[in-house]
């Protein structure tokens, strides 16, 4: 079919919506379909698109009238995809402001970054990623129905909303659901700033750094902790608020001066305590030396330490430079604090070599 447009030809290779009539069928219904214009090198003034009008249910001998031809742009697809939820999707709408793609679920409203518009079996398609995952979300229109499908394009199930961010369950096959969970609000120590005071320093080689925990604090945590979807995942939260508390511990002690968080993994991932290899550099103030950290929440810090050394020696090994300079010593600090209590104790200590024995504990 040949078509000329001068305003869509602006736009290379743009979505366009047609509206085709069978003629040959008793209904002559009118119905949409979407394809993709290209343009025809050997004449400039023609847009060129192929419709499969088999999949319009249309037969061999049929007359296909065409009666209109609509350029589609995101917006466009944004007020249809609003207008034809299913009912598995009416928490969800997308909204464009500014050219910034957002999608909200509930009350929660999350960006949607690199947006593009495409076709596919005549139905059109806006695919785009979750803010700072990668991890991609794609919105389907057929001229009558929306759907909604994730990552390798699994059909989405459902979107809640939680305290923290968005839940996206959808369905691998026959028999597998998961569930992806989008924290759009990961633990910040930097809200509770002044809520964690020292109360002693330590007086001999391996005794801890006590802090006193406000009981606001105590209680995010704890319902952060409360709020995990299942056991993985409350380990992981744990992970993360433990890490979030030592580097915030660290930096107020004064005598250590972060570096980089995670220095060698920087994928997003839902928690950051998944994350491979060291889980901070920093820089001693008072030999100017750079140290690995490996961190660790436990009611036993003895035990977590030993536990712990290992896997803060081999990165050590594994990463003998950071950025050209190198890291000469590793260290694993230990968060003992059971959340009902309002005080807890911080220990940090270098990862000591396995033939040096289990009473060598460095304290700083």
């Amino acid at each position: 079919m040949g078509y000329d447009n001068p305003q869509v030809r602006q736009e290379k290779n743009p979505v366009v919506e047609i509206g085709v009539r069978n003629l040959s069928s008793k209904e002559q219904r009118e119905v949409k379909c979407y394809t993709t214009l290209r343009f025809e090198t050997h004449k400039p003034s023609y847009n060129v698109c192929m419709i499969l009008v088999k999949g319009l249910g249309a037969k061999f001998g049929d007359i296909m009238e065409v009666q209109y031809v609509k350029r589609q742009t995101i917006y466009d697809f944004t007020q249809k995809f609003n207008g034809h939820q299913p009912k598995n999707l009416e928490n969800v709408h997308l909204g464009l402001d500014q050219d910034k793609l957002s999608m909200k679920v509930d009350k929660r409203e999350v960006q949607l970054e690199n947006p593009r518009l495409s076709t596919n079996k005549l139905q059109v398609c806006l695919r785009a990623s979750l803010e700072q995952t990668g991890k991609m979300v794609y919105f389907w229109f057929d001229g009558e129905h929306t759907r909604m499908s994730f990552l390798q394009k699994w059909p989405v199930l459902s979107l809640t909303a939680g305290d923290s961010g968005i839940d996206i369950s959808y369905r691998m096959g026959p028999y597998k659901t998961p569930t992806f969970r989008f924290r759009t609000e990961k633990f910040d120590i930097n809200r509770f700033r002044d809520e964690l005071k020292l109360l002693s320093t330590p007086e001999y080689p391996g005794d801890s750094y006590i802090f006193r925990v406000s009981p606001e604090l105590q209680d995010f945590v704890r319902l952060r902790l409360k709020g995990a979807s299942g056991p993985f995942d409350a380990r992981c939260e744990k992970g993360d608020i433990s890490e979030e508390i030592q580097r915030h511990l660290l930096t107020a002690l004064g005598q250590w001066k972060e570096v980089e968080y995670h220095p060698f993994d920087k994928a997003w991932r839902t928690h950051e305590s998944t994350k491979r290899g060291p889980d901070s550099v920093q820089r001693s103030k008072s030999t100017g030396e750079l140290g690995y950290f490996e961190f660790r929440w436990s009611t036993d810090a003895y035990q977590a330490y030993f536990n712990c050394r290992r896997q803060a020696l081999d990165d050590l090994k594994k990463w003998p430079t950071y950025k050209e300079e190198t890291v000469k010593t590793a260290y694993v600090g230990t968060l003992e604090w059971d959340v009902r209590k309002t005080s807890l104790n911080f220990y940090v200590k270098e990862a000591a070599p396995e033939n040096i024995g289990h009473n060598v504990w460095n304290t700083y």
